[in-house]
């Protein structure tokens, strides 16, 4: 054994854990799982799903889909893990005779049951019926109200329902709205300095080894703030401090996009009624994939919630899969000629509102263009 063993062996026996390792797979996001994202536009900035073992924040201003899109995702990890569950416990049960590690994750697998989703509502506006139309089910989920925690105690539930092992995803809705134990228990008047910046560093720290040792993953969402002192005017940052974005592996900031009408067609702003409206989303840092795709967009319709109906096609009509000429829009074979669905028509429509309206009704076909985008997009990863 060299020198250079001794030590690693040494180092590791101390500290009881492989810290020292030459083991590839150890690198923090090689071989981890990816969440499969309900709509290809996210897909496509990632090159694949949401990576788990992540800290991502969502960062913009009022009412541009943050929140929105954090339910969304995390519909996704709902219904992944309890698949993922479902399916260990089916592969564990079809064996003849199982070893003893296998009986004791059986059991514990039976006891502990899949992995949740853990919303903390620090601003206390969560709506369940929107939530259920973005797919997400609150009813199985841990819901946290605070009612006047300090920033502190509420990060420290954070750490705490993570290292029950028992939480996939911890959703923090907002850091904006945390204020310090200093700020909570003094008056109005009374002065305090730093806000909740201290702690956030803190918690950071702790909570990164976290996320890979009890496989779970953090969405802080947070807002915007005019940087006052600034002599450049609009230039804004994001309270609680610098250490969470530091430590973010990914950074996404939302922009409130053009309003719709009923017919998914663009209306100014100013419109005294929409429909629904899409969302930029610029990718600010990403240290989990290639960083070649920096804007995307999602579509929300205010009566079904995120629609991947729209990213699906508008995404289809980029990569030719739909084909457009004109006024017209082409579903083509791979000889070029339009294709024929299961009632005979031919697939081809006058007006995106056409071909929008015509995969709403037609879930088979509909189907076989998601998985053609979502291998397109993947292709190009």
């Amino acid at each position: 054994m060299s020198k250079l063993d001794e030590v690693i062996k040494s180092v590791n026996s101390k500290l009881k854990n492989d810290i020292l390792t030459t083991d590839i797979d150890a690198i923090t996001f090689r071989g981890k799982e990816e969440v499969p994202y309900s709509t290809p536009a996210l897909t496509r900035l990632f090159h694949g799903g949401h990576k788990t073992h992540t800290l991502f924040t969502l960062s913009g201003e009022y009412s541009s889909g943050k929140t929105s899109c954090a339910m969304a995702i995390a519909s996704d990890f709902q219904k992944y893990y309890k698949k993922k569950w479902a399916d260990r416990v089916a592969e564990l049960e079809a064996k003849e005779k199982l070893n003893k590690n296998e009986k004791q994750e059986y059991v514990e697998l039976l006891d502990n049951g899949y992995k949740k989703v853990a919303f903390i509502d620090v601003e206390c506006s969560a709506d369940s019926d929107w939530a259920s139309k973005m797919g997400f089910d609150f009813s199985d989920a841990i819901y946290c109200k605070p009612q006047g925690e300090s920033a502190e105690q509420i990060l420290e539930i954070i750490l705490d329902l993570i290292r029950s092992d028992g939480i996939c995803l911890v959703i923090l809705d907002s850091v904006a709205a945390l204020a310090s134990a200093a700020q909570t228990e003094k008056s109005i008047e009374e002065k305090t300095y730093g806000g909740i910046s201290a702690s956030m560093t803190v918690f950071v720290a702790k909570l990164l080894p976290l996320l890979n040792k009890h496989d779970c993953s953090v969405i802080a969402i947070n807002q915007l703030r005019d940087v006052l002192n600034s002599s450049i005017p609009g230039q804004t940052k994001m309270p609680g401090g610098r250490a969470l974005s530091y430590q973010s592996h990914v950074i996404l900031n939302f922009r409130k996009g053009k309003a719709l009408d009923e017919s998914y067609k663009e209306i100014p702003n100013k419109s005294e009624n929409y429909f629904g409206q899409y969302v930029e989303v610029r990718v600010e840092k990403n240290k989990i994939s290639k960083p070649d795709i920096r804007l995307t967009r999602l579509h929300i319709l205010f009566d079904k919630g995120l629609y991947p109906l729209l990213d699906v096609v508008n995404l289809a009509i980029d990569y030719n899969i739909i084909t457009k000429s004109g006024a017209w829009f082409t579903f083509e074979d791979e000889e070029g000629n339009p294709r024929i669905d299961s009632d005979s028509n031919t697939m081809k429509w006058q007006g995106l509102t056409g071909v929008v309206k015509y995969f709403e009704t037609h879930e088979k076909e509909y189907s076989e263009l998601f998985d053609l985008v979502d291998k397109k997009v993947r292709e190009n990863s």
